[in-house]
């Protein structure tokens, strides 16, 4: 009998395999970047446009790709590998050795008992007559500085320890243009995302923090962020922003929005969906590295 002929293909490795797929992959990216295209051959329910995107040509690619891709088993190709596995984490302290170009920044999130996500209660600018607001406990330093300063004080910076009696948080949080993202004992807070999927505009305050899918979203076209040493300045930095800088922010955060919601069942670019896409674009980046 003769031997049995393998072809190019069959000889390779299973990690040779694996970054041949990865490598289609970056060139497919690298092609809607230079064509500026969005080419997926199937039908699209949401295609991303807009300055929210730090480039959606990619991001659309990126999608198409990761949905095709089988996760490669590393610790069983490698098992020495095992120190740089990817993190998927919520508290993204960069002060903590949390590494954005390899890690994954998850969205904190309060799930309802009997719903997927938070009540999305939006209202149109023009019903949100407060300016800003915070509530929650009072733990960790960053939090006991804004109690300091503007607990209950402020009629337009409104800021308590605990919901008020007969206050629906849902609503109090959007009758407000900005939400107030502070810190406690992590740098990651549930409000993030409650502020967006009601249409508030965040304002977060933090020092360390690495932001959900910023590979991808361009957070600074619909947030903002203060250091802990400027929670004094909260009401007149919030005074000179423009209301047509504003109007756009808040435009901007419903654009957002589908991005940080959870289905079922699962929706194309959904946070799920966000997610997996997170971890899809660090294995196109970092596992050539890595093998």
């Amino acid at each position: 009998m003769e031997p049995v002929q393998l072809t190019r293909s069959e000889k390779r490795s299973p990690v040779e395999r694996i970054e041949d797929g990865l490598a289609r992959a970056r060139a497919a990216i690298r092609r809607a970047i230079q064509t500026r295209n969005y080419i997926s051959g199937k039908e699209e329910t949401f295609i991303p446009r807009g300055v929210v995107y730090r480039n959606p040509y990619a991001f659309h690619q990126k999608n198409c790709g990761w949905l095709k891709w089988q996760a490669p088993y590393v610790s069983s190709l490698k098992p020495d590998l095992y120190k740089h596995f990817i993190r998927a984490l919520c508290n993204t302290n960069t002060s903590e050795r949390f590494q954005p170009i390899r890690d994954i920044s998850i969205p904190e999130i309060n799930i309802p008992s009997d719903k997927l996500s938070p009540p999305q209660l939006d209202q149109p600018p023009n019903k949100r007559p407060i300016l800003a607001f915070f509530v929650d406990d009072a733990h960790g330093y960053v939090r006991s500085v804004l109690f300091n300063y503007w607990k209950e004080k402020d009629a337009e910076i409104q800021v308590f320890e605990g919901l008020p009696r007969n206050r629906n948080y849902t609503k109090l949080m959007s009758d407000n243009k900005f939400c107030l993202c502070s810190i406690g004992y992590e740098v990651a807070s549930p409000r993030i995302v409650e502020a967006i999927v009601v249409g508030c505009v965040p304002m977060i305050i933090d020092d360390h923090y690495s932001l959900p899918f910023s590979d991808v979203l361009d957070w600074s076209k619909f947030w903002l962020i203060i250091t802990s040493d400027k929670i004094l300045e909260i009401k007149k930095i919030l005074k000179a922003i423009p209301t047509e800088t504003y109007l756009r922010m808040q435009k901007r955060v419903k654009q957002v929005q589908r991005h940080f919601v959870i289905n079922r069942s699962a929706k194309p670019y959904n946070m799920l969906h966000m997610i997996l896409h997170s971890l899809w674009m660090r294995c196109i980046n970092v596992v050539a590295v890595l093998i």
